[in-house]
């Protein structure tokens, strides 16, 4: 329930499934939450949505994740029940489109920056960021390196160096599985396809969500290029 006594803070997260950034924008409303009324601002719903949504006093979450600064003062308004919003924090590049909106609203926006421009299309998304945010907050000196070094225009946009810290799994990823436990075929078992490994052999596995901005793509040349050179 929303106090009246407490600073009111805005999240922004570009959507609630289970990946790495999401799951720090819901580390970061759990324990802002100790102390502040928390709102969310979700750009695109997912499955911790209901996570996000229980340490919240409110959850708002764009239509086709489209976002302006009218609609943004008439969900701030519901949600915030007429009390000023304190900050923002805008986590990941995507949020970006919220950034123009919020600072209208005079809400001060640290925008945390955890990706490399290589992956990030248009490039104009890392302007509208020098532009709007009132700090950039970088996890490390070599992401905060790679944006300058593709956008020298932003060399002057005040930027900090913060290391993000661990991260905690919510609980609906962290419960252990319940029922029956699936056995796989052989030929899909992990101990059978490591058994039958040379000893000599080197191994490379990958983890994460399968997508381009990922790198996917040169996860997946590099095996072929190693499967033409050693069959």
């Amino acid at each position: 329930s929303f106090d009246p006594g407490k600073p009111t803070a805005l999240v922004v997260s570009h959507e609630a499934s289970t990946t790495g950034a999401p799951i720090l924008a819901l580390n970061l409303c759990q324990q802002l939450a100790a102390d502040h009324n928390v709102i969310v601002l979700l750009l695109k719903g997912g499955p911790l949505r209901a996570e996000f949504q229980a340490s919240a006093v409110a959850l708002i979450q764009a239509r086709r994740s489209f976002v302006n600064a009218k609609l943004v003062t008439r969900a701030l308004k519901r949600a915030s029940g007429g009390q000023a919003v304190q900050f923002a924090l805008v986590n990941s590049v995507v949020s970006a489109p919220v950034l123009e909106p919020l600072r209208s609203q005079g809400i001060a926006c640290l925008c945390l920056v955890h990706e490399f421009v290589t992956y990030i299309k248009p490039l104009d998304v890392f302007a509208e960021i020098g532009i709007w945010a009132s700090r950039v907050v970088c996890s490390t000196p070599l992401t905060w390196n790679d944006v300058l070094r593709h956008c020298s225009h932003l060399a002057n946009v005040p930027a900090a160096v913060l290391p993000q810290g661990r991260c905690q799994l919510p609980s609906s990823l962290s419960r252990k599985p319940t029922g029956k436990v699936e056995v796989l075929a052989p030929e899909r078992d992990a101990d059978s396809f490591l058994a039958q490994l040379p000893a000599d052999a080197l191994l490379v596995l990958g983890a994460g969500a399968v997508q381009p901005r990922k790198g996917v793509d040169l996860f997946v040349a590099a095996a072929q290029q190693i499967r033409l050179q050693a069959p």
